[in-house]
């Protein structure tokens, strides 16, 4: 339902594979999602168009063909701390890559490559139940590319996935003149691409339970109980707490949040 209301017009799943080898628990393979998905862009003129995809064989049960040869793979790979009691599901990035080495090596032979902007993320850490650091449940690779880039960067700053759509809708129309919609749904002003680290940025956090529990509002970060601040010093992400009593100390960053919730819950009914 919420795939049509936003006008997609064609989908991969189940209707087309119903052979076990071709999935698992969770959907389609890597693969057969990804190189199926070019038969259609190899030989459609639709332009603007996006696509997306949800890679699954990374999660768990972690279950992906040729799964001795891979955690071969990942076993001769020297790596310092490196988690043997988990090679089944660290192994299933060195599949997901390889299926994304033969998607792009295949997406190149279409007429639309040389003009398509990539983005790759995730939604979460690797290992959730690891609460040492509590940012790092949502510190995420995020990776846009397109061969029309000229040079590669990294860019320090703080984002968030909703900073994504508005710099991209915003390049697209100052740069092509694409008509993008008056209204819209997302709470943020697009990526940072500041030189140093700087963290400007509004995001609420979703919990394991799928709550709102939490926000970061610039360079602090706030759950129910606690307040901290943003450091990157020593080059890693962390969190440094404020004080014993943050609700009255920052009174204004809580109602934020509580606004939040109320406003979603709002738009859920």
């Amino acid at each position: 339902i919420f795939a049509e209301s936003n006008l997609m017009e064609m989908y991969y799943d189940k209707p087309e594979y119903e052979s076990a080898e071709q999935r698992n628990e969770w959907g389609l393979l890597d693969e057969y999602m990804l190189l199926h998905s070019l038969e259609d862009i190899k030989t459609s003129d639709t332009t603007p168009r996006l696509d997306i995809y949800l890679t699954l064989t990374t999660h768990d049960p972690f279950k992906y063909p040729n799964q001795d040869e891979y955690i071969k793979k990942y076993n001769a790979v020297p790596q310092k701390g490196k988690s043997i009691s988990k090679t089944k599901e660290n192994a299933s990035f060195i599949y997901a890559d390889d299926c994304l080495r033969k998607f792009f090596g295949e997406y190149k032979k279409s007429k639309t490559f040389s003009n398509t902007i990539f983005i790759i993320t995730g939604d979460h850490k690797f290992n959730t139940k690891d609460k040492s650091n509590l940012i790092d449940n949502y510190h995420v690779p995020l990776i846009i590319w397109s061969p029309m880039l000229r040079e590669k960067h990294r860019f320090p700053a703080v984002v968030t996935h909703r900073s994504i759509t508005p710099s991209i809708l915003a390049h697209l129309k100052h740069t092509y003149g694409i008509n993008t919609p008056e209204n819209v749904a997302w709470l943020n002003s697009g990526l940072d691409t500041s030189n140093n680290f700087v963290a400007n940025t509004f995001a609420p956090h979703f919990n394991d339970g799928r709550s709102l529990a939490g926000l970061t509002y610039g360079n602090k970060f706030i759950t129910e109980e606690k307040t901290y601040t943003l450091d990157f010093s020593d080059g890693k992400l962390t969190l440094k707490p404020l004080n014993d009593n943050p609700y009255y100390e920052f009174p204004e960053l809580y109602q934020a949040l509580e606004n939040y919730i109320m406003n979603n819950d709002a738009l859920l009914k």
